[in-house]
């Protein structure tokens, strides 16, 4: 998540790292742009997660996207999505309804969301995170990514730890490949939260990048589809300013803080 992680369908959104109490408000995880450009974490002026989406920045076409500065990504507009609707709707799944005026998550969202952080302890716990090893933490991770892109709604997915993976990012998404990467740093952490804060966070990108394309049309990501666009075609990972108020990288940020918060309450 972080400033790398900008909304334009070539590069990725960047989204600066949020405070370690995770948090609704932009500025600590939030959404990542459709289009394209790196999401670096972090508050401004210090080192952050990175985070960068697979989007490409012109409209209709697809790349990788969201960055996460040790941060978030960017959802292209028009990329074409690997699964069908019906692929990504699992059965079962409860349908989120419309955002508020304030595009605040609806009710049956942020309950769903705090419920995938309580079972998040389940797959990453804290005190067995501590005494693993880095293979014991990457397993664990990919069940997390696994049981955060059900909540989503999403197809399975991998997760990825390249070595030559930018040192001041933390994710990144590549909307292309539907890949989630993650700097292998983050397995050395002592606690799981940075790792579980970017797979919240880049793997919402995926979400509203499918928003954006149409293969996701439940209330909510229609209610949010054109501010999403918007962001996606006015994403700029350079100003710091604009990137905490894109509409990809303030709900990214929201969403995930939701599930942190489910995350750390016991």
């Amino acid at each position: 998540m972080g400033p790398a992680d900008a909304g334009s369908d070539d590069a990725g959104t960047v989204e600066p790292a949020s405070p370690a109490d995770s948090a609704t408000e932009p500025g600590e995880a939030g959404p990542a742009d459709l289009t394209g450009v790196a999401d670096i974490g972090g508050e401004p002026g210090e080192a952050g997660r990175e985070e960068g989406a697979g989007y490409s920045s012109e409209a209709g076409e697809s790349g990788p996207v969201d960055a996460e500065p040790t941060g978030d990504g960017d959802v292209p507009e028009a990329a074409a999505s690997p699964m069908d609707a019906a692929a990504a709707q699992p059965e079962g799944r409860k349908i989120w309804e419309s955002a508020g005026e304030n595009a605040d998550l609806p009710p049956s969202m942020r309950g769903d969301l705090d419920e995938l952080g309580q079972r998040l302890r389940d797959d990453v716990d804290p005190h067995t995170w501590a005494n693993a090893d880095h293979a014991e933490r990457t397993s664990m991770l990919a069940t997390a990514n696994d049981t955060i892109r059900e909540a989503y709604g999403l197809p399975a997915g991998d997760v990825n730890y390249p070595s030559d993976f930018p040192e001041e990012y933390d994710g990144l998404f590549d909307s292309q490949t539907g890949e989630v990467a993650m700097n292998p740093e983050l397995l050395n952490e002592p606690s799981p939260d940075t790792a579980l804060e970017t797979l919240a966070h880049e793997n919402f990108h995926d979400y509203q990048q499918r928003a954006v394309d149409g293969t996701i049309t439940e209330p909510y990501a229609e209610s949010r589809r054109e501010a999403w666009r918007y962001g996606s075609e006015n994403y700029d990972s350079d100003d710091l300013s604009a990137y905490y108020t894109n509409p990809l990288e303030v709900d990214a940020f929201v969403v995930e803080g939701a599930v942190l918060s489910g995350y750390r309450r016991q």
